[in-house]
């Protein structure tokens, strides 16, 4: 099992919600908790990186805002420049 840090974490949550999804199918993909998924997506909404969505039947569904979408590019742009430099000092 690969072992993740929180910022991993937090940019799965948002990738798994660039489409409309349930809390608990949230849960089911990251394999987290419900408390740690409740907090995550409390502090998403209330930094404006994801929406809370109801629909006809009352069932609530999260997306990932633009914001959000802007948020996950940047981290993907730090990962690979990073990884790109530790690749780099291998071939020295």
């Amino acid at each position: 099992m690969k072992i993740r840090c929180h910022h991993d974490v937090k940019i799965e949550v948002l990738l798994k919600l660039f489409e409309a999804t349930t809390k608990k199918t949230i849960s089911e993909k990251t394999r987290l908790k419900s408390k740690k998924i409740n907090k995550i997506l409390e502090d998403f909404k209330n930094r404006n990186f994801i929406q809370e969505l109801k629909t006809k039947d009352g069932q609530v569904l999260y997306h990932t805002t633009p914001k959000g979408r802007e948020l996950v590019k940047d981290f993907k742009n730090v990962v690979e420049r990073l990884e790109g430099e530790e690749n780099n000092e291998k071939k020295k």
